[in-house]
């Protein structure tokens, strides 16, 4: 493993720039009391700290970076895209939003800090794996093939199974979704998004931050796994019709008959 204290410094100057991002997105959406456009900007911020952190060391760039600068880029906007069209089709606060925010709303200090400086803490963490891609002196092309390919498939899995929902709720937003991808998974979407960051640390896995590199998959596979992600999913798909069935017969994340 490599000297560290670069890489803590490019991750506490990312950290300070997300900071200031979502602290300029948590003025515009306390105003207009939309606190979940703070979601819009998850993919966003990866976007920026990406291209943040490439321009501080653009003269030392080396082939793994630029592939998974590119990965970064292509899931950060599809997912901001995705977010940001269920957002302007919503004329009400995503009820999760609502559920935090209701008990210290008149405390724009807390909101702050409880939903969006939270945001840029963890998206920052996550990041370390794009830092530890930048930052290494060595790469192994095998690794980066083999991972760009799982990574292609992650991001074919989270899409499809995006656009698989989307028509469904725009059909019958009031019944479980349980066919497609959903048949063999109660969340295809998260499945795909961890292949993807887990490919990506694949991808830099032969390189001098290695070990530092995996506080970024396991950090949003925590988040999805035990946060933000599957268990308030869970709770809502719960008071829907049918749950129970759909639960006890279908895998909760990793797709299987």
């Amino acid at each position: 493993m490599g000297d560290i204290a670069p890489l803590i410094k490019y991750w506490a100057f990312g950290l300070l720039l997300l900071l200031i991002l979502q602290f300029i997105v948590f003025l515009y959406a306390y105003n207009k009391k939309r606190i979940d456009l703070v979601d819009v900007f998850w993919g966003i911020s990866f976007i920026v700290i990406s291209c943040f952190y490439t321009i501080l060391n653009i003269n030392d760039i080396n082939v793994t970076t630029l592939v998974v600068l590119i990965c970064v880029i292509v899931w950060g906007s599809r997912l901001s895209i995705h977010i940001f069209n269920r957002y302007k089709s919503r004329q009400n606060q995503d009820e999760r939003y609502s559920a935090i925010t209701q008990s210290f709303i008149a405390m724009p200090a807390l909101v702050y800090v409880r939903v969006f400086a939270i945001q840029a803490v963890l998206a920052s963490l996550v990041m370390i794996v794009f830092l530890a891609a930048l930052l290494s002196t060595r790469h192994d092309m095998n690794l980066l093939i083999v991972g760009f390919v799982v990574w292609l498939f992650g991001l074919f899995f989270e899409s499809t199974a995006d656009r698989q929902l989307k028509r469904h709720v725009a059909e019958d937003s009031g019944s479980l979704m349980k066919t497609g991808l959903w048949k063999y998974s109660r969340h295809p979407n998260y499945f795909g998004e961890l292949v993807q960051w887990w490919a990506i640390w694949l991808m830099v896995a032969g390189g001098t931050y290695a070990l530092v590199g995996l506080i970024g998959p396991f950090s949003i596979s925590i988040l999805i796994l035990f946060v933000s992600g599957i268990p308030p999913l869970e709770k809502h798909m719960a008071s829907k019709k049918g749950w129970k069935d759909y639960k006890n017969s279908t895998s909760v994340l990793i797709p299987w008959l």
